[in-house]
Formats: C-alpha cells, sequence, structure tokens
C-alpha cells in the first residue's frame, strides 16, 4: 500500500520570522567562470545511532559550542541547509521505499509511483536576443528510490546487501535551492537544483514488506539545521536541535485538508488484519468546486477566491448566470453549504453574498408563498438561519464599507423573502434531547450556552425570592434533624454557623445559594420557557410586604413555609417563534443597547479639530449601516401583515398582538432615541426618519387601544406629548428670538427648525396618513392624545401661517418658506384622520369622540386646551371667506402664501371628510349634526382653485401649481354641473389657445433651427422652457378635469350638453398637437421625472375610467385605419357618402353596425332645435357637413391613439421610448 510517510505543513525557508533570503549575507562566494557547489560535510553514523551531540551557552554572550566548534548569533543566521534522515530497518526492500521533497504541485493518488509519472518542465530566462541566460528544472516532486543511492556508495550492482538496511540523508539548501542526498554518510551524485524559497515537504513513499519499516530522524549537522527549527520557531536559533535526535513513528494517522470543519467530515478507521491492513470509510462528503492557480502554486474553493476584483466579479457573473437559470429547489443543498460559510463573514465570502442576493431577489415569491409550488420546511429553516448568521456575523464585525455593502442587500433579501409568520416546526425540547445521545470517550461537558440570556428585575427579584426558599427549606431540614445554630461547625455536637436568618448571611453565602438559582432561570430561557407572572398574584414590586419577617435569633431558629411566588412557567407561545418576532426583539435589543452608548455630540465639537468626537464604537456603526436599513426595507415589504388582524381559529399571514405591540414600542424607542440623540446621528438621520415612516404605517392601533391600552397610555402618549411640547417650544422660541435654539447649537435639539421640519413634519404626515387610509383615528386619537394633536394643531398652523415669527431674518424666512408646502401636507394629513371637527367647535357637543363628551369635566388641561383652539384656530366659514377674498382679489402667491400652501391643503383635506357626516348624507335631528359641511362648500373651493389655476397659467413664479392638483382632487365628489361652464370651459379654452400658440411658435422656427449655421441653443432652450410651463399647467388643470367627467359623464349622455362638446374639442386638439410636437413629448416626460409623478394615481385614480365626451368616437372606428393611404378630402367624401346611405342594411355585411350608424346621424340633419332644459339658448341642429367635420375630427384623435399602441406601425418608431398604454388611457380619459 503507497502512503506518505511525513508530511509537514510548515514551508521550509528561512527559519525566523521576518528574515528572507534577499537580506541575508550569502557565506559562500560563486564565481560565473567556475561554479562548483562545495558539499556539506557528512557526519560520521554508524550502524548502532546517530553521533551524540552536547553543547553549552556562554551565557550572557549570545555563543553556542557544540564540541570544539563555537556559533554565534551572526553564524546561525547564516545556515539555511535543512536536513532529515530516514533509516531504513533490515528485510524492508529498498526498491519499495522513495525519500526527498514533494511541492504543492503533487496530486498524484495511485499505488504505485515511478520516475515517468512525475511532472517537469524548464524554465528558461532569454535576453532580448533570444538567447538563454539562465534556466531551472521545475517538477513535481524530488524523489529518489532508496537502492539507487545504495548502489552508488556500495558499488554493487546486485543490490543484495541493501536489504540489509541503510540510512539515507536529504540535506536542502532553501537559499541556493539545491537539494543533496547521502547514503550511509557518503555523498551521492543525486541532486536537484531548484528555484530558491519554494514550498516543499518532505516525504516517503513506502510499501511495506517486513514488520518493521522505516525510523525517521531530525537530527542536524554543524552545517545543516533539523525540521524543527522551521516547524517551531524561536526567538533563536540553537545549534542543539529542538526535537530529539530520534523519532519513533508509533502509528499512522491519514488526514485529509478540506474546506469544511472537521465535525462535517467524519472518517472512520477499522484495522482489519495484518496482512489486509486498514479500512478507511467517509461518511457524508462534501463535494466542492475547486480551482487550482498556477501563480500562487494552490488549490482553493472556487467561493472563497482570495483574488483580484474582475476574477471575483467573473466568477460571481458565472455563478449568477448559472443559478437563475436553475429551479430555487435545486439549490438545497448550496444553500446547506452556504449556511456555514456565511457565518463568519470576511472579503472571500463576496461570491456568496451576492449570489444570495440575486437568488432570494428572484425566488422571494417562491419562499414567502405558502401554496403549491412553494419551498419547504427545511429551505425556510436554513434561510432563517442564514438570516441570523449574517446578522450576528456582521454585529460582531469592525465596519468594512465594502463587505457591510454587500451584505446588507443580502440580508435584507433574505429577510424581505422569508414569511414573517414563520416559526420552526421542531420543538425546542426535541432539539435539545435529542442532541444529547451518549458518546464514546472522554467526558465531555456540553452546558446550556446562556452567554446571550439577561435577566431583568422581575426575574432578578425571583432568584432573590428563591435564595430565600432554599436557605429556609435547608435550615428546616437540619433543625428537624437535631442541629442548632453554632459559630464552629461540629458533626458531633451538630452544630452550623448558618443556620441563621437569610438576611444576616455574609455575600458569599448568599451568592452560594444565587449562583444555581440564576443559572438555572438563564437554561430555561435559553431553551425556550417563558417565566411569566400568575394572574391571581400581585406583582413581584409589590410582594416585599407579603414576606414574614423572621426575628433575627440564633437559637429556637424555625423558618417558616415558602410564600406563593405567583410565577407561571409555559413553554413559548408559537407566535414567539416566528421570524418577524425573533427580528424585532433583536432590533429592539440594539436600539436600547445604541440609545445607552450613543454619546451626546456637544455642538462645539462641530468647530474642533479633534476627530474623537466622530468616532463611533462598533455597536453604534452597527445600528447607523445595519439595523436602521433593515428596518426601512424589511417593514415596507410586510407593512399588511402587521396591520392584518387575525381571527381566532386562524392567525396565518397576520402578527401576534405582542409583534403588533413591538412594532409600536420599536416606533416609540426609535422616535425617543433620535429626538434626545440628533447631533449624535449626523448623517443618518435622513435614514432614520424613514425607519420611522414605515414603522408608523404598520402599527395597528386599533388593536393596540384595544388589547393593550396601558401600552398606548405610556408609550404612544409619551411621543404624542413630547411632539406637542417640541413644537409649541419652537413656537415659543421664534416669539422670543431664542435663535441659538432654533439654529440647533443649544443642547437641545429637538426645538430647532432642523429637527421641526426634517424629522417631525414627515414622521407626522406619515402617521397621520396611515391613521387616515386604515380609519384608526376614532381609536387613537382620543383623551390625552387628542388633548396632544389639539397643541399640535394650533403650533403646526400658527408656524404655517404667522409671518411675523422670523423678525425680517433672512435665515428664518427661508427655512420657513421652503417648508410651508410640508407644513400644509401635514395638516392635510392631520384634516383627515381628526375624528372632531376642529374648524366647528360649537358643535362638537354632538360628537361622542370630543374632549367635551369624555375627560374635559374632569381635566382641566382639557377644559384649557378647548379655550385655546377657539382663540388660536379660524372657524370653517372664516378661513372659506379668508379664501374667497384672496381669489377675487388681485393678490399672488407671494402676497399671501399661507392660503395656498397652507389652508388649501388643510381644507381640501377637512371638506370631503365630514361632508359624508354632514347634513347631504346623515338625517339628524335639527341642531345635533356633528359637522355642517355640506357639497356647496366644497363646490365654492373647487370654483376658487380653478380660477388660480387659470390666473396663473403661464406664470414663472407659480411653482405651488405643480402640486395643487395632489390634493385638490379629494373635493371633486358631488360637484355642480354648472363648474362645466364656468370655470371649467375658459379655462380649458384658455389651455388650447396657448397650446396653439406655442406649436405655431416651433413650427415657425423649425426650418430656421434646421438652416442656420449660428448657434440656436438659446431660442430652443426659451421654446423648452415654454413648453414646460404649458406641461405643467396641463398637470395641474387635466386631473380636476378628469375626475370632474367621470362623474358627470352619465348626465352628459343622456342630454345634449354643448360645453362638454367643447370640450372635448379643445382637450382632442391639445393632443393632436401633442402627437406632433418635437417638444411637447420630451418636456413632459422631463417634468414626470424631475416631479416624480405616477400619472396612473395623479391622472387616472381607476385604471378603466373613459371620458363620456369621447364614448362617441366609435363612429369613426371604419375611418381611422383608411387615414394613412387616403387623403383628408377623400375621407370628408367618404364619410358623407355614408351619411347618405338608405336605411336597408345587409345583415351579411361585417360593417353593417357602422352603415346603420352612419345614417342614424345623417338622419338627424333636418331635426327642428332642442332646447335641453330651461334656461339655455336654442341649439341648431348640426348639418350634414357639422357631422362629416365632427366625425374626422375624432377619427384623427383615435388614429393618433392607435398609433400609440402601435409604434411599429410608423415608418419612424419615434413615439417607441416616451408614449404606453398608460398614455393611451390617461388621453381616453380627456
Amino acid at each position: 500500500m503507497l502512503s506518505p510517510m511525513g508530511t509537514m505543513s510548515s514551508r521550509l525557508s528561512s527559519p525566523r520570522s521576518g528574515q528572507t533570503s534577499s537580506t541575508r549575507t550569502p557565506n559562500i562566494k560563486l564565481s560565473t567562470t567556475d561554479l562548483k557547489i562545495t558539499p556539506p560535510t557528512i557526519p560520521d553514523r554508524t550502524p548502532t545511532g546517530p553521533k551524540q551531540m552536547t553543547g553549552t551557552s556562554l551565557a550572557g554572550t549570545g555563543v553556542e559550542t557544540i564540541g570544539n566548534e563555537m556559533f554565534d548569533n551572526e553564524c546561525l543566521k547564516l545556515i539555511n541547509e535543512y536536513f532529515y534522515g530516514v533509516r531504513i530497518f533490515p528485510g524492508q526492500d529498498p526498491t519499495h521505499v522513495y525519500v526527498g521533497w514533494v511541492t504543492t504541485q503533487y496530486h498524484l493518488h495511485s499505488k504505485e509511483f515511478g520516475q515517468s509519472k512525475v511532472r517537469k518542465v524548464t524554465v528558461s530566462v532569454v535576453d532580448e536576443y533570444n538567447r538563454i541566460t539562465s534556466s531551472v528544472d521545475r517538477q513535481s516532486c524530488y524523489m529518489v528510490r532508496t537502492d539507487e543511492l545504495y548502489n552508488q556508495v556500495s558499488n554493487d550492482a546486485s543490490g543484495k546487501s541493501a536489504s540489509q538496511g541503510m540510512f539515507i540523508g536529504c540535506f536542502l539548501d532553501t537559499a541556493t535551492g539545491m537539494m543533496t542526498f547521502t547514503c550511509e554518510g557518503k555523498e551521492t551524485s543525486y541532486r536537484f537544483m531548484m528555484e530558491p524559497d519554494t514550498k516543499l515537504f518532505p516525504a516517503i513513499f513506502v510499501e511495506a514488506t517486513s514488520k518493521e519499516i522505516l525510523q525517521i530522524e531530525l537530527g542536524r549537522t554543524s552545517t545543516t539545521l533539523p525540521l524543527s527549527a522551521a516547524v517551531l520557531q524561536n526567538s533563536e536559533r540553537h545549534v542543539i536541535p529542538q526535537f530529539p535526535p530520534r523519532l519513533k513513528v508509533q502509528c499512522l494517522k491519514p488526514h485529509q485538508w478540506a474546506r469544511v470543519p472537521n465535525t462535517s467530515l467524519e472518517v472512520h478507521a477499522l484495522k482489519l488484519s495484518d496482512i489486509r491492513g486498514w479500512s478507511m470509510l467517509c461518511e457524508d462528503p462534501i463535494s466542492m468546486l475547486a480551482l487550482h492557480i498556477p501563480e500562487e502554486d494552490r488549490c482553493i474553493d472556487i467561493l472563497e477566491l482570495p483574488i483580484i476584483q474582475c476574477q471575483r466579479e467573473a466568477v460571481s457573473d458565472f455563478l449568477v448566470a448559472l443559478t437563475s437559470k436553475l429551479q430555487p429547489s435545486m439549490l438545497l443543498k448550496l444553500l446547506r453549504k452556504l449556511t456555514v460559510d456565511v457565518s463568519n463573514l470576511s472579503e472571500y465570502t463576496t461570491v456568496a453574498l451576492r449570489l444570495l442576493t440575486l437568488h432570494y431577489d428572484r425566488c422571494a415569491k417562491y419562499y414567502g408563498s405558502t401554496s403549491g409550488g412553494s419551498s419547504s420546511d427545511e429551505e425556510k429553516r436554513l434561510t432563517m438561519m442564514l438570516f441570523s448568521n449574517i446578522f450576528d456575523s456582521l454585529s460582531k464585525m469592525d465596519y468594512d464599507p465594502e463587505l457591510f455593502g454587500k451584505a446588507l442587500p443580502c440580508l435584507t433579501a433574505i429577510g424581505c423573502a422569508l414569511p414573517p409568520d414563520y416559526s420552526l416546526s421542531k420543538n425546542y425540547d426535541d432539539e435539545w434531547y435529542g442532541n444529547k445521545s451518549p458518546t464514546d470517550g472522554p467526558y465531555n461537558p456540553q452546558p446550556i450556552n446562556t452567554s446571550s440570556v439577561s435577566l431583568n428585575n422581575d426575574l432578578n427579584t425571583i432568584v432573590q425570592k428563591f435564595s430565600e426558599h432554599y436557605h429556609d427549606a435547608w435550615a428546616s431540614r437540619k433543625l428537624e434533624n437535631g442541629w442548632v445554630y453554632g459559630d464552629q461547625w461540629s458533626d458531633a455536637s451538630k452544630f452550623h454557623p448558618r443556620l441563621k436568618p437569610y438576611t444576616m448571611l455574609n455575600d458569599y453565602e448568599k451568592e452560594r445559594y444565587k449562583e444555581p438559582v440564576r443559572e438555572s432561570l438563564k437554561a430555561l430561557l435559553a431553551i425556550g420557557w417563558n417565566i411569566e407572572h400568575s394572574e391571581a398574584d400581585v406583582p413581584l414590586s409589590s410582594r416585599n410586604s407579603m414576606r414574614r419577617q423572621s426575628k433575627p435569633s440564633m437559637s429556637g431558629r424555625h423558618p417558616g413555609s415558602l410564600n406563593r411566588f405567583g410565577v407561571k412557567l409555559a413553554q413559548v407561545q408559537t407566535g414567539e417563534l416566528r421570524f418577524a418576532y425573533s427580528l424585532l426583539e433583536k432590533l429592539i435589543q440594539y436600539t436600547d443597547r445604541a440609545s445607552i452608548n450613543m454619546k451626546m455630540q456637544k455642538p462645539s465639537s462641530t468647530f474642533s479639530r479633534r476627530t474623537s468626537f466622530m468616532v463611533c464604537t462598533r455597536d453604534i456603526k452597527f445600528f447607523s449601516k445595519v439595523v436602521l436599513p433593515l428596518v426601512e426595507k424589511y417593514f415596507s415589504t410586510h407593512r399588511n401583515y402587521f396591520i392584518a388582524i387575525g381571527t381566532a381559529s386562524n392567525n396565518v399571514g397576520a402578527a401576534s398582538l405582542k409583534e403588533k405591540e413591538m412594532v409600536a414600542s420599536l416606533f416609540c424607542k426609535l422616535a425617543n432615541l433620535l429626538r434626545s440623540r440628533l447631533s449624535a446621528f449626523g448623517a443618518d438621520v435622513r435614514i432614520t426618519v424613514r425607519c420611522l415612516q414605515v414603522l408608523v404605517k404598520g402599527i395597528d392601533a386599533k388593536s393596540l387601544t384595544k388589547s393593550c391600552p396601558e401600552f398606548i397610555r405610556t408609550s404612544m402618549l409619551t411621543f404624542f406629548n413630547n411632539t406637542a411640547d417640541d413644537l409649541g417650544h419652537t413656537i415659543q422660541n421664534l416669539q422670543e428670538g431664542k435663535y441659538s435654539h432654533l439654529r440647533g447649537t443649544h443642547l437641545k435639539t429637538s426645538t430647532s427648525l432642523m429637527y421641526i421640519n426634517d424629522v417631525v413634519l414627515p414622521v407626522l404626515t406619515a402617521m397621520f396618513d396611515h391613521l387616515a387610509g386604515c380609519e384608526y383615528g376614532s381609536d387613537l386619537l382620543l383623551d390625552e392624545i387628542q388633548v396632544a394633536s389639539y397643541k399640535m394643531v394650533i403650533s403646526l398652523y400658527t408656524l404655517g401661517i404667522d409671518n411675523t415669527l422670523t423678525h425680517d431674518r433672512k435665515y428664518l424666512k427661508t427655512e420657513l418658506e421652503r417648508h410651508r408646502p410640508a407644513l400644509g401636507t401635514c395638516l392635510g394629513a392631520f384634516s383627515s384622520t381628526f375624528p372632531v371637527a376642529y374648524l366647528e367647535p360649537h358643535l362638537n357637543k354632538h360628537n361622542q369622540y370630543s374632549l367635551v363628551n369624555r375627560i374635559a369635566a374632569h381635566s382641566l388641561e382639557a377644559q384649557d386646551i378647548l379655550v385655546r383652539m377657539e382663540s388660536s384656530m379660524p372657524t370653517l366659514e372664516a378661513i372659506l371667506s379668508e379664501v374667497d377674498n384672496f381669489v377675487e382679489s388681485e393678490r399672488h402667491h407671494t402676497d399671501a402664501p399661507h392660503i395656498i400652501d397652507v389652508i388649501m391643503p388643510l381644507l381640501c383635506a377637512y371638506l370631503p371628510v365630514w361632508w359624508q357626516q354632514g347634513p347631504d348624507n346623515v338625517s339628524l335631528t335639527a341642531g345635533n349634526h356633528v359637522t355642517m359641511v355640506t357639497s356647496e362648500h366644497m363646490n365654492q373651493l373647487l370654483k376658487n382653485v380653478l380660477k388660480m389655476i387659470k390666473k396663473n397659467i403661464g406664470n414663472e413664479n407659480a411653482p405651488w401649481m405643480t402640486r395643487i392638483a395632489a390634493y385638490t382632487q379629494q373635493i371633486i365628489i358631488n360637484s355642480s354641473e354648472e363648474l362645466l361652464k364656468d370655470p371649467f370651459l375658459p379655462l380649458a379654452e384658455r389651455v388650447k389657445k396657448r397650446t396653439d400658440n406655442l406649436f405655431h411658435k416651433e413650427e415657425s422656427l423649425r426650418g430656421f433651427l434646421k438652416s442656420s449655421v449660428d448657434d440656436t441653443s438659446q431660442i430652443e432652450s426659451q421654446i423648452q422652457e415654454d413648453w414646460q410651463l404649458l406641461v405643467r399647467d396641463i398637470y395641474a388643470f387635466y386631473p380636476l378635469l378628469i375626475k370632474y367627467v367621470d362623474l358627470q359623464k352619465t348626465h352628459w349622455l343622456r342630454n345634449n350638453i354643448p360645453e362638454a362638446e367643447l370640450i372635448y374639442n379643445y382637450v382632442s386638439e391639445i393632443f393632436n398637437i401633442w402627437s406632433k410636437s418635437q417638444y411637447f413629448l420630451r418636456e413632459e416626460q422631463n417634468f414626470i421625472s424631475a416631479n416624480e409623478i405616477d400619472n396612473m394615481i395623479l391622472i387616472m385614480p381607476t385604471a378603466t375610467r373613459r371620458s363620456a365626451v369621447v364614448s362617441d368616437s366609435s363612429v369613426a372606428g371604419g375611418v381611422g385605419g383608411k387615414m394613412k393611404k387616403m387623403p383628408e378630402y377623400e375621407i370628408m367624401e367618404f364619410v358623407k357618402t355614408q351619411l347618405t346611405l338608405p336605411d336597408k342594411i345587409d345583415p351579411a355585411d361585417e360593417m353593417s353596425w357602422q352603415h346603420y350608424l352612419y345614417s342614424k346621424l345623417g338622419n338627424k340633419k333636418d331635426s327642428t332645435e332642442v332646447v335641453p332644459h330651461a334656461g339655455q339658448t336654442p341649439v341648431k341642429p348640426p348639418t350634414v357637413d357639422d357631422v362629416v367635420e365632427r366625425i374626422v375630427a375624432m377619427a384623427k384623435v383615435l388614429f393618433g391613439l392607435h398609433m400609440i399602441d402601435h409604434p411599429q406601425l410608423q415608418s419612424k418608431a419615434i413615439y417607441r421610448s416616451v408614449v404606453s398604454t398608460q398614455r393611451k388611457r390617461a388621453v381616453i380619459a380627456f
């Protein structure tokens, strides 16, 4: 059997760390004319054993001696030669023994070995004339058969005496790369020359022919060092070997190098017999894809490359492309391996991280679905383990931007793919006791890992109680057996010094009782048990009085019975095993840790040159770079899970009540942390605000107020009170001119304008929008929280409308003007969810949610805030009158910006909410209404909005035009048909005229721009700016027009409304120009991108809407397809002919419906005048030419819509990148 006898993994080069051959002075000088290597002196070796060496050291001189030879430190540094010897015992056939050295290139596994199997290559260096200047032979191994060595020194070709045993010496000079061999102390001609400092391993290949084979000796000579000098490096080299001169091989142990831990690769060895040898069995081998790197002379796993970036990316691209074509279930084995790999992140795991990121992004539905075709439980369990391993690994690492940048997307992709309600199906007890199988060998204690378990105050109280109980129980047994208190312990007299009350024990004695109790509780928590208070008992904090007070009497000690602790032990519920529950626990834990470790940065440090202020600890970096981005992504993905309502029988797909409470708790903790440590967050304020926005959208306020009222009264009320106080103090600072507080240079940064504008407003807006969307306002905004809400709305309204707060300071004026629209948006969100009509305070007495009917009778604060509301906030009629006066006057936005930026969003949200509960929809006894909002209020407000838009068409100084349609659409609910004539029709006419003028200007300049040789960029820029203003005006008007048309279409279909036809004509002509203009299309796309507008939300609230004014465009259906081939005059003749066809229609004709429709239209040409209703002027019936013109006009629009949907029909597909089906739907809606 062929096997390596000795394999050492240490590189045989300079034995001293940090020294290389290039820095040492050579001990032999060679000339290029006489290149002769002087062999080392061969020691005298006898068959009885190696030469015995004795050495002494001259203390303090750094000199060692062997016999008469002296070696100082400098001399020892020059020794670069190593030696090992092999003694072959008599009876072993030397033809079956090879000795020498192998390189890392040697990978031959065979039962036979021969020189023909050695890989050889010659490496030559040539000069510029291709002449060889130097060359070296490189081999995979340098092995010599021992009988050939013996034949050289004995001059016996028969080899008979070689079986009597021999001693082979193997010498290596790492400085020159020379290998030599000796046999029986004599030099042989077998030499190898290789490159210096090459990695080598001593090797022996042997096939046993005797019971005793060979012996390896690690001695040394006067000019060589033993192998131990390379294996075990010391502070100084020693001439005396550090290994014994003889090393007897007691046994052979197989080794296999693998990337995975040894626990994953189990090798079992069994001795069959002395003749048959040993049998080895490897259970569950893990296959791996290896890569050979010739430049570095090694093989490594492909997932652990320390190669250059481009190569790593190439391998990553290959793996991603490969796995993207595989079914997710086929990657189960890969997930098993990667679960181990990513437990310790490093630069070598970046490929695995990218692979996992793209895999879970692609297969998110596969892992998140619970229906057929979804992932198995093992795949979900491995996914959960992957997330935990990556998360825990990142928490223990110092911040590395590159590694964290690759690990974070992977972490979020895995977390978002895994269902939040997934829980481990295996019970904790089964897993724990299943691993405790008896094993052979010495006892290896494996206690439960409780390092990450901490006890809260209640559990520490339990530890104290049980410690007292153990002491009392032990003392009771002692007293029953006749023991008494004594200063000294005596078994004969039955004296014991601890027979005294627990309170009189010293700290060491108390700790002896506490330690086992504490560890027992930690172990219970670690294996998945909960310790809770019994519902029938009082809290632990109030039980101190229940404990019997013992008298400190030493004699007659009679411990009483144990009082009830009120403790209930229960296993962790299924909800607490969920992935979302465990993640929330970690997130809350790191938020609490950040609140403790995050240091407040002094304002003066901003101007300091010291960098110590900016240094963040590891956990703070992990919190800002991992926890916050993870919170933002995870809760925005799984928001519906946390607000879903589960039933008593089925809670799948809905968060448990505890999880809902934890989400709200995380929001409150993070909000309080940001408020108290604002300056410490620095650039992370923005992502923290986004986290608060997504967290507040995941709060189920209805369930929490119903099932967790105590949490609402503490955490949520604290958030509302803090926010109300911050807004109130900000107003006070503005009024008093405390500019240091407003700029944030004061320690209390929660009253700075930056905190109010960048933190409070976005978070409040998101919260009120969420409460309005889920109808939680009447559940949460009550009682004390309603008081805080009143304070907030007073401060927000004052901040938005009071121009005297700036004191004519440029900084304050700029800040307030820049964020005034955000104030209006926040007030609008508040108005849409607040359960009380706060602009009509005289009707609050009829509202069951008002403070008047709840806590005002016994709360002085509630009474005070109601009085402040009446004096600080205007009434509904007063605020509507203010808007009317502004519109009718000649003032602009710059004269009263609060009208458009603050009051308009507030009214547009307030009116539609309370209209649903007003007299138009609710029939109550006169005087009992909670509001008096009617549709007339909304019609008047809509009329004012349209007038403002008309007045500012083409006005460059009207930035509010880009956002007014977003919040004004709400008031178009029960709009009057009278608004069509004024102001919708005049506004549409003005937009149409402006469009005609711009298109005429573009057409007139098109030829000039093409033919001009001068710079025309200024002219083109002016045209683009004009079209940009027109697009802004259209996007301010069209969303309102679409919703209004959608409400009035039924009435317009039943009645002939001339104004409706005019509206259609204006819109169709604008569309025709849009399809022809070179700039119109492009500037619209630029406007949408710059303002982040979603057409389907802004223009088409429902995807199936179709305007009534174009419903009759079907009469042009047979004409639209011929417009491309026929001139317009031919089309008009065709239509006129169709209108005059006789009524007899051929049923077999596929176009019979069209002919019938044309005939009906033609028959109406002689009808009399029509008066639709009283008050309208008589309408003359259309002539044939009028009908033809109308049909052709509609055909042009339909043809344009058809070409939008089929750009391939055009000769030049210039609209392909800028039009879509959404565009067609939008135009149809017009």
